[in-house]
């Protein structure tokens, strides 16, 4: 007898089940693939062969994947369904699933089918197998309590005859309190509709499987993986009915939560389709902030123009959050003035908190020296201040701490080993409602929220917790319930590092051009047009382009007159890296800054070999002219 892995594979393109034939043969070490691709064809090879997994398409002209489900659910049970597909969406992947499909996999990831199918081969062997124990099970009761699933039987008026142990730890009622009972008055409450349905279908059909929603003794709603099976006498006539009841709960809310998952990741593309529109916007006005803070003399308009570019260059720090999130990249890390944090918080966001909380404050002088990512500890201290403000909503203390903290073998929650060293706490504390045990437990959990959908994402202490894992951090919980709450943070000091912004500085604001020929290229007018100012105004000597052709004639015109390129990506019509390559063989000592809103680019650090610098726009132009001044100050030789 052959041990081979047979596959029923339905599949109307050629092409593609030539693919899959390939990817399965290499993966799985003996397998046996057929492939169908008529609704005919699938349906004799269902009825006449014998296969351990059924590979189906979703979309085909003439048969729909779902209508396949539906005929091999009906057919052969037993047999696990996997959907491989390029077309299939979210709400009809969760209906497949719904009924009766144990996976499924998209065309454009194919290099995880051999895994799935592994996967659901071992279930449906496990399944195999339980059903074969099931009647020995049920002949020896006295092992039924050590089975992790609800078991228990109805007679044929449908009144429990037998309740394990398991149904009473998933379920709350005690086998007393149920013997003598309708299940259907127990588990479903009002809406018993349904139990009808299955009741009909096991006694016609001898078995029932799916899944269902019921509720315990306590009123909480459970879903339950069901597996029904008819009993017969000896005679052949129903006894009675068996009932195995997996508790998927947490599968099912883990389902929920990757559904929501893939959502924030479509959000993630789209940030990086969107970034470089919105950097555009910014750029400009960053720039005219920049060259009017020099022209300006009344303080009135420089308070205004301070207070325009102080909002542009946060919308830019939030560009860049949402970048650096959507790519995984680690942000830029320097040092943080938590001073000016509470104060920005104080300026921007308490002003909309009620009336009814009080906020106080207090940042220890001389802290430690903490090195991160200034708009993500914002993101922190905001959330934990949101969080204490909507624990109280009869009022109450907000109270915001900063000091130094020295560990010397100090046990930290959620930490296995005592921590020792030197760091910044932040302590936010609220005299709220406080929260309960079994909540605490999972407050740090992505998705996980006690609010309502529209108040509530249940990302913000999920995202708090990441953040400070992420710079090597700490976080403890202090709660009592009636008396508040204190989330402390604690960050390792810096020991005196410096961040790579300060080594950027802009060395000579007053005129740090010396006449140098600069040539600009950028395909937004608005941006070139507002950098050209920008650079002479610093005693530069600018020449422009808006494309690659045109940048290419202008290096022909004057190109010993050119010291800089200064390139915004994406430029169209250049194959940057070989461009680059080509301006060093002809100008071995030309400069080049390249400008982008993402990291895409930054591989071609390695070809300049110190002859440039790649900045992440929208910068602000002191960061652009002492780059800028920098590296001629210190030309590639």
């Amino acid at each position: 007898m052959s041990n081979a892995l047979r596959i029923l594979h339905l599949e109307d393109n050629g092409n593609d089940a030539e693919l899959v034939r390939i990817i399965l043969e290499k993966d799985l070490v003996d397998v046996e693939l057929d492939h169908v691709s008529t609704k005919k064809a699938f349906e004799k090879a269902l009825q006449e062969g014998s296969y351990d997994i059924i590979l189906s398409d979703f979309s085909m002209p003439e048969f729909d994947g779902l209508r396949a489900l539906d005929f091999a659910r009906q057919l052969k049970p037993e047999v696990p369904f996997l959907f491989l597909s390029g077309t299939i969406g979210e709400e009809r992947a969760v209906e497949s699933l719904r009924k009766g499909a144990v996976d499924y996999v998209l065309k454009d990831r194919v290099q995880r089918l051999s895994t799935a199918i592994l996967r659901a081969r071992k279930e449906a062997l496990e399944r195999a197998e339980r059903s074969k124990n099931e009647l020995q099970i049920r002949q020896q009761a006295e092992l039924l309590n050590q089975a992790q699933d609800a078991i228990y039987v109805r007679n044929i008026d449908q009144y429990i005859t037998y309740w394990n142990k398991a149904s009473e730890r998933i379920y709350g009622w005690n086998s007393s309190e149920v013997i003598g009972k309708r299940a259907c008055e127990l588990l479903y409450g009002s809406n018993p509709s349904r139990r009808d349905h299955i009741w009909d279908a096991v006694l016609e059909k001898g078995e029932w499987v799916g899944e269902l929603t019921q509720i315990t003794k306590a009123g909480k709603q459970i879903h339950v993986a069901s597996r029904r099976t008819l009993l017969r006498d000896v005679h052949g006539a129903p006894l009675a009915i068996l009932n195995i009841n997996t508790d998927i709960t947490e599968k099912k809310n883990l389902e929920s939560q990757i559904l929501r998952s893939q959502r924030v990741d479509c959000i993630g593309a789209m940030a990086g389709g969107i970034a470089h529109d919105l950097n555009n916007v910014l750029t400009p006005i960053l720039l005219a902030s920049g060259i009017l803070q020099t022209q300006l003399t009344f303080p009135n308009d420089l308070r205004m123009v301070n207070v325009v570019k102080k909002n542009a260059q946060k919308g830019a720090d939030l560009v860049k959050q949402i970048l650096q999130f959507a790519s995984g990249t680690k942000p830029p890390e320097t040092e943080l003035d938590f001073a000016s944090l509470l104060s920005d918080l104080t300026n921007l966001s308490f002003k909309a908190f009620p009336g009814n909380v009080k906020i106080e404050s207090e940042v220890q002088q001389g802290l430690f020296s903490v090195s991160g990512d200034r708009t993500q500890f914002h993101q922190i201290l905001l959330n934990l201040c949101v969080n204490a403000r909507d624990a109280m909503p009869g009022g109450g203390k907000l109270a915001i701490k900063i000091s130094n903290t020295i560990f010397s073998d100090r046990v930290i929650q959620g930490q296995k080993r005592p921590v020792t060293g030197n760091f910044v706490e932040l302590a936010v504390s609220d005299t709220g409602t406080g929260i309960p045990p079994e909540i605490a437990a999972h407050i740090f959990e992505p998705f996980f929220t006690t609010k309502s959908i529209d108040k509530g994402s249940g990302l913000g202490l999920s995202t708090v917790a990441t953040i400070v894992r992420n710079h090597q951090g700490y976080l403890e919980l202090e709660t009592a319930i009636g008396r508040g709450t204190t989330f402390r943070v604690f960050l390792p000091a810096a020991d005196g590092k410096r961040s790579d912004e300060k080594n950027n500085v802009f060395m000579n604001p007053a005129g740090c051009g010396q006449g140098q020929g600069i040539l600009l290229i950028n395909e937004e007018y608005a941006l070139l047009e507002m950098t050209k100012e920008l650079l002479e105004a610093h005693d530069y000597r600018v020449v422009t382009a808006t494309g690659g052709f045109e940048a290419l004639a202008q290096l022909e015109r004057c190109q010993e007159k050119i010291a800089a390129l200064i390139i915004d990506l994406p430029t169209p019509e250049l194959n940057l890296g070989g461009w680059i390559d080509n301006i060093f063989k002809r100008l071995p000592n030309v400069t080049i800054i390249c400008l982008k809103a993402t990291d895409e680019a930054v591989h071609l650090r390695g070809e300049w070999k110190g002859r440039g610098a790649f900045l992440k726009t929208p910068c602000p132009p002191a960061e652009l002219l002492g780059t800028l001044q920098r590296l001629l100050a210190f030309p590639p030789t």
